[in-house]
């Protein structure tokens, strides 16, 4: 990697590191891709399933597309996928839709989980992908690959708990701000941070909390957590 790529790659990565959601990931990839390997249209497919068995890794829940416009395009070729179109490697072929474009496409995993796939296009005419450019998304894509991880996982945590917590608050039949407290609580918020957020007073939150032990059948905030994590 020369000297003047380096700048654009080490922004590149660092950023990855710093983005806290899919969409700062897609925004910051796609901008620092550009500036490192110039594409025409580039995609980001996020498997639907984080640790989902091979037989599902042709499963996605979403696609980034930059520019958007070419979103709904790559959401019907997804529908069409079937597991032997996925590739576990960069590779670089030409397709025709119109117009002919040539790819570089990206597989993504962790720990033999998939995780998605990024790909980069170029019309025919604008030049092949060089092997440089190869090396460079290889590169990009260990770093990429850890950042989706995360990003998968965290979203796989908060439906996991919000099922939780919808079961819990149907079988003990919990108001909105028992639920409210219960979810705070799960947080390790401390009882004088819990009444600022809610603004309530300590004795209001003593009043619900006793309601939430009487209804979980439970004697102590420890309790009350555990109840929770064994969902």
């Amino acid at each position: 990697m020369d000297r003047e790529t380096f700048p654009a790659y080490d922004d590149l990565i660092f950023s990855l590191y710093e983005a806290d959601s899919f969409q700062e990931l897609k925004k910051r990839l796609f901008a620092g891709l550009q500036v490192l390997i110039p594409y025409r249209f580039a995609s980001l497919r996020i498997a639907g399933v984080c640790g989902s068995a091979a037989g599902d890794r042709h499963l996605f829940s979403d696609v980034f597309c930059d520019p958007e416009s070419y979103r709904g395009a790559e959401r019907k070729c997804m529908a069409q996928l079937n597991p032997d179109m996925i590739q576990k490697r960069v590779s670089v072929r030409k397709r025709t839709g119109g117009t002919e474009y040539e790819s570089m496409q990206l597989f993504l995993e962790n720990r033999g989980e998939f995780l998605g796939t990024l790909t980069l296009f170029r019309a025919a005419g604008s030049g092949s992908f060089s092997e440089a450019e190869e090396q460079y998304i290889q590169s990009v894509g260990r770093y990429l690959q850890l950042a989706v991880y995360r990003h998968l996982n965290e979203q796989q945590v908060c439906r996991s708990l919000e099922q939780v917590m919808e079961s819990i608050t149907r079988q003990a039949h919990l108001t909105p701000r028992e639920r409210e407290i219960l979810f705070l609580l799960y947080q390790t918020e401390t009882n004088p941070d819990i009444c600022d957020r809610l603004g309530i007073t300590e004795h209001t939150l003593q009043k619900h909390l006793q309601n939430l032990y009487r209804k979980l059948n439970i004697s102590s905030r420890w309790e009350l957590v555990q109840y929770l994590l064994a969902g």
